[in-house]
């Protein structure tokens, strides 16, 4: 249902989305709940925000891409085993990029794994069933990435994305 009837500014007429325009988003933030809920923002990484929080070596920088490529990182307070949420969105004209993780920063020495969600493509049979049974996880997709470590940092590889994706990072333990 959202934002199928928005007013718009300055006598513009109402703008009327269709669920073809937006499911997939709706239905990728509700299959992504569980890296929503119970966290909080822990860092961000863009080209024009300054998160000083973490000093001189933040815990995620982002290498290549459109240059307009953006990384909000949450974790679950007091939960360090708990999977931390690198939610990625990609403003430019989106290209691969990688996300280069400061292992310190996530479990201490040693690699992490890594898993990236990107949105399903609507379905609108998918989305009726998934709001029936109340389970949405197919409304997000796993896709595989590669990564390499080195002894303080492990660099994901990210395909193109158009634009969302979650990319979840765990203990590689």
């Amino acid at each position: 249902m959202v934002p199928w009837d928005t007013y718009m500014p300055r006598d513009a007429p109402r703008y009327f989305g269709t669920p073809e325009q937006y499911a997939d988003l709706y239905g990728f933030v509700r299959a992504g709940a569980a890296y929503l809920d119970g966290y909080e923002d822990a860092a961000v990484v863009g080209k024009t925000v300054k998160d000083d929080r973490h000093g001189p070596t933040p815990p995620v920088a982002l290498r290549g891409g459109s240059g307009d490529v953006w990384a909000f990182v949450r974790a679950q307070p007091g939960q360090p085993d708990a999977p931390v949420a690198v939610h990625l969105i990609d403003w430019g004209e989106p290209k691969p990029f990688a996300v280069a993780l400061r292992n310190a920063a996530f479990s201490g020495p040693g690699q992490l794994t890594a898993r990236l969600l990107v949105p399903a493509k609507y379905d609108r049979a998918t989305h009726d069933q998934a709001d029936k049974t109340g389970d949405y996880s197919s409304l997000a997709r796993a896709i595989d990435v590669k990564s390499h470590a080195e002894e303080a940092v492990t660099t994901v590889e990210i395909p193109r994305l158009a634009p969302w994706g979650i990319l979840v990072i765990s203990p590689g333990r």
